[in-house]
């Protein structure tokens, strides 16, 4: 999941190493925003899979109407596939995030991820 927020756009697109901009959804609701953009209807979010780039460094550019708002490089480290399919596993991360708490966490096939439980 690509996501994060802007004031007062039409439209907000991300590219990914230099591909053509695709369009996110633009709107969801961002209470944290509202004193820096006077309401909260500024999030943006876009579903994507990481393993389609490749392993290596790559870069993200963000643009609202048209004008680049962010520019970033990232990692990629991908399982080798594109989808994993048929692995599983759980596991319990023992007084995290404080002392006493244990949650559990197991594989998520659909979301390709650890996922609390």
């Amino acid at each position: 999941m690509i996501r994060g927020w802007v004031c007062d756009a039409n439209q907000v697109e991300i590219s990914i190493d230099g591909e053509p901009p695709r369009q996110t959804a633009y709107g969801t609701k961002r209470g944290d925003t509202i004193e820096i953009c006077g309401d909260d209807d500024n999030g943006f979010g876009f579903t994507f899979n990481w393993n389609a780039v490749g392993d290596g460094i790559h870069n993200i550019r963000a643009l609202a109407d048209g004008v680049e708002f962010a520019n970033v490089n990232f990692v990629v480290t991908t399982l080798g596939v594109n989808f994993l399919e048929g692995a599983n596993g759980e596991f319990t991360l023992p007084d995290f995030p404080n002392p006493g708490s244990s949650p559990m966490l197991r594989w998520s096939q659909a979301q390709q991820n650890f996922c609390a439980v």
